[in-house]
């Protein structure tokens, strides 16, 4: 299963947003995805499902401070931790199904 493609039971789950969103600002997103049931979260902890990586995050994201939090949530993944890493787009998807 690639990571852009996270199944529908980890749409409720706890997401941290890194980067920057085409769809809206940062409070934008986080009340879309409220309003089908994520937990939003402040940070890359263990008790996250779902790392969400915005549209307009920079391809060159390892030099950044978005960089850090995905290399955390590869580093928790690595360690065995459930954690999808997905885009904006699929993120904002499950609020229409």
């Amino acid at each position: 299963m690639k990571d852009e493609e996270a199944p529908a039971k980890q749409e409720t789950g706890r997401k941290f947003l890194t980067g920057q969103f085409l769809s809206g600002s940062r409070g934008f997103v986080t009340q879309q995805m409220e309003s089908f049931g994520a937990i939003s979260q402040s940070s890359v902890t263990k008790q996250t499902n779902i790392l969400v990586i915005g549209t307009l995050s920079s391809r060159d994201w390892i030099h950044t401070s978005t960089g850090r939090k995905i290399e955390k949530a590869l580093e928790l993944r690595k360690q065995g931790q459930n954690l999808f890493i997905t885009n904006e787009q699929v993120a904002l998807s499950g609020s229409n199904r």
